[in-house]
């Protein structure tokens, strides 16, 4: 039975310019808003409501639309711009040992853009999945490959990622991948914005919802 009111807590670090984002400025934030005590909340048989975000740009954008997405969830967002598995690694593990329901892991891009080896990487992210075996849901969204403008160097190594993510998780019940890449890459002209990497608005509210989708509507207890 959850509580009469659920709260969100939202923690944010900002880093200035990454290997793949421009001109961001550094910042922290944290705050707690009242969730809504009438919220939907599909939570029988699972051991809490905690959410947790682990990212890089595409979930600084995208936390925006967490709150109307996981109303009634705790949420815990660590979004830093040009992150990588190893500058987040912390807070994945924090992650790890708290009492999550679910966890985002919305990394590798900015790995692989800084030229990371690809064998490290694959199994980075193998070793990042079963650090989190023991979370009911798991997300890992996938990337564009449609890139363009400034990052057209990327668009050849989105597709290298992608793969990457998608092989770790196919033998890893308790992930499931957001399959964002391919959704972006249909419809560039509404969800890709003009650096020719990001999303727009449109994107990121759709990023999300796939995010809930993962956690949430398509995740069972185990």
């Amino acid at each position: 039975m959850r509580p009469a009111t659920s709260w969100w807590l939202i923690v944010t670090s900002v880093s200035a310019l990454a290997s793949c984002h421009k001109g961001a400025n550094s910042s922290v934030d944290a705050a707690a808003v009242d969730a809504s005590a009438d919220a939907a909340l599909p939570d029988a048989g699972f051991r809490s409501t905690s959410m947790w975000f682990v990212g890089d740009s595409y979930l600084e954008g995208a936390k925006t639309y967490l709150p109307a997405n996981f109303m009634g969830f705790t949420q815990t967002v660590y979004a830093k711009v040009g992150d990588t598995l190893i500058g987040r690694a912390m807070y994945i593990d924090q992650a790890v040992a708290s009492d999550a329901r679910g966890v985002v892991i919305q990394l590798g891009i900015n790995d692989i853009a800084a030229g990371t080896n690809q064998a490290v990487l694959r199994t980075r992210i193998a070793d990042t999945m079963d650090k989190l075996q023991g979370v009911a849901c798991v997300g890992w969204p996938t990337y564009p490959t449609k890139i363009v403008g400034s990052y057209a160097r990327v668009a050849a190594l989105a597709p290298i990622l992608n793969s990457m993510i998608r092989d770790a998780a196919a033998t890893r019940p308790w992930m499931h991948v957001v399959e964002f890449g391919p959704e972006m890459d249909a419809d560039v002209v509404r969800l890709r914005s003009g650096d020719g990497l990001h999303p727009t608005a449109a994107g990121y509210k759709l990023l999300a919802s796939m995010y809930a989708a993962a956690l949430v509507t398509n995740c069972q207890p185990r």
